[in-house]
């Protein structure tokens, strides 16, 4: 999920927080300057990771890409069926933001559709779909 940065505490606990209960969100990844705080996140069952931020407008440097890649899978492999007698588990769903959410939460979103096999122009217009106005000219260069 592609969000912007809540605005306020208010808004994250009064909009953000059942809209991520809703869709099952286990994993906020926060890719800008922390300017809330988690722990009511972390009470609603969604742990945030803000290890990953980079600057505004820009593409992340291949350090953060990677650390991004083990993060994912890591999740992914030791993610539990939601149902205890389901014979494959549920994988889990990942929110994203940065300030706006048209930049660096979108790259983010992008790199696991690449790399599932995913043809880099067919996932920019997919996320372009979905959020209007993704990506800037140094991050579709970066793509």
């Amino acid at each position: 999920i592609i969000t912007d940065c809540p605005p306020n505490q208010e808004l994250l606990v009064d909009t953000y927080i059942p809209v991520f209960e809703e869709l099952n969100v286990s994993y906020l990844i926060r890719l800008c300057e922390p300017t809330y705080d988690t722990a009511v996140l972390q009470q609603a069952g969604v742990q945030v990771i803000d290890s990953l931020s980079f600057t505004d407008g820009s593409a992340p440097v291949d350090s953060i890409v990677s650390e991004y890649r083990l993060l994912i899978d890591s999740i992914l492999s030791n993610s539990k069926p939601v149902n205890p007698s389901a014979t494959s588990p549920s994988k889990p769903t990942i929110a994203v933001h940065c300030v706006s959410g048209i930049g660096r939460a979108p790259l983010f979103a992008l790199i696991p559709l690449v790399d599932s096999g995913m043809d880099r122009a067919e996932a920019v217009e997919y996320i372009r779909q979905r959020r209007r106005g993704a990506f800037n000219k140094v991050q579709l260069t970066w793509i």
